[in-house]
């Protein structure tokens, strides 16, 4: 199943497993994870802030764009603090403007699923879900 990009990217059960992994006893966390996984894998669409020239976009005037050849993007990345990278992806828009980076500036993002997380990151970086800075 695609998304559709006329509507608003959610994952309410994706949430709700999140919240309850936070809130599960440590030796529960497992079967909550397993959850997690599963429901990333199979059916979560997130939102992963990119940076691309607004000059590589054709708008097409509904919200959604197309990228013009050649175009160039990069994606947001974020480093721990002993230098290791990681994505950051968002269930949902409340949660990407939660952490107040992306509220003062206009933010660009693809709608990814997992399998594109795989092939963005290549194995080489981690990925944090709803980071708040």
């Amino acid at each position: 199943m695609k998304p559709d990009v006329n509507k608003p990217v959610e994952n309410p059960i994706l949430s709700g497993l999140l919240k309850e992994y936070r809130e599960t006893p440590e030796e529960q966390k497992r079967d909550v994870l397993e959850k997690i996984c599963e429901e990333l894998a199979m059916k979560a669409y997130l939102l992963s802030v990119i940076n691309i020239n607004k000059e590589s976009l054709e708008n097409k005037g509904d919200g959604t764009a197309t990228f013009t050849k050649d175009t160039n993007l990069s994606f947001e990345m974020f480093a721990t603090s002993d230098g290791s990278p990681f994505l950051p992806v968002y269930t949902d828009w409340k949660n990407l403007h939660a952490g107040g980076k992306y509220n003062d500036r206009e933010v660009n993002t693809l709608i990814v699923s997992f399998d594109d997380i795989v092939a963005i990151t290549g194995g080489k970086s981690g990925v944090v879900i709803n980071p708040c800075f």
